[in-house]
């Protein structure tokens, strides 16, 4: 549920109602004006302009094992293991409260914060987008980051370029948490007004573990059947290891229906 209004001032507000089958899912409340936008809970700033490359429309993995060692993650495993990270994704948190200033010159500058469970534990993000036009290209350069707690366990950053040119986007993206370190790349075509094609590819490395490696592929395609009905296929090729026993590797084939009214 999703409502907005404008004031006599010249600012508006919005905010939004998320529910599930066991009550509310999630809420915020956002007010804009010349200053920006300020938003509060599920409103509030969730990407800072990180760029995530998987452009298929259900990509994902199968993986049982961490590092290829604990068949289940538990406080004792987490020890010594070491969790499959994404390839396409950033790993900056979605802020509780968030302000995102004007758009000057192409550029725009986010900030926010999270709640932690203590004080201690409290984060911020802080992201910078900057778009500009180059010739028959639409060029965006993006940078995020964020921080919570002491040490660098949570300390995650986000860099990427994403170009349009017709047709086709590009998006190339550097995403790192601590000391792992996801690069990537994502396209995506629109062969005609209803199929769309995509594909991506990724690698996650952990910089104080050189046996640790994560391999990701995705391929897939979306076609519209009708206005407000389409269906997508994805197929995901990926591998995980990390020096131990019980390295994986597998597919993943995900067909999707989806509708919209």
């Amino acid at each position: 549920i999703s409502m907005s209004t404008s004031l006599d001032n010249g600012m508006s507000m919005s905010g939004l109602i998320s529910l599930h089958e066991g009550g509310v899912d999630d809420s915020g409340w956002s007010i804009t004006g010349d200053f920006g936008t300020v938003a509060f809970g599920g409103t509030a700033n969730d990407g800072f302009g990180t760029t995530n490359t998987g452009t298929t429309a259900d990509e994902g993995n199968t993986f049982s094992t961490y590092n290829g060692i604990a068949a289940a993650y538990t406080a004792a495993a987490a020890l010594t293991t070491s969790p499959y990270k994404a390839t396409h994704n950033d790993f900056i948190p979605h802020s509780n409260v968030s302000i995102t200033l004007p758009t000057v010159s192409g550029f725009t500058l986010g900030l926010g914060m999270t709640d932690g469970a203590t004080n201690a534990a409290d984060g911020t993000q802080w992201g910078v987008t900057y778009a500009m036009d180059a010739g028959s290209m639409d060029v965006t350069v993006a940078y995020a980051s964020s921080s919570a707690g002491s040490g660098s366990a949570n300390d995650a950053s986000s860099a990427g370029v994403t170009v349009v040119a017709g047709d086709a986007t590009i998006k190339v993206a550097r995403n790192e948490i601590d000391t792992y370190e996801a690069s990537s790349v994502g396209v995506s075509y629109a062969v005609n007004d209803a199929l769309t094609v995509q594909a991506y590819t990724g690698t996650t490395e952990k910089s104080d573990l050189a046996a640790y490696e994560v391999k990701d592929t995705g391929i897939g395609l979306t076609y519209t059947v009708t206005t407000g009905l389409s269906i997508s296929v994805t197929n995901n090729d990926f591998t995980g290891k990390g020096g131990e026993a019980l390295a994986q590797d597998g597919t993943r084939t995900v067909i999707a229906l989806d509708a919209t009214f």
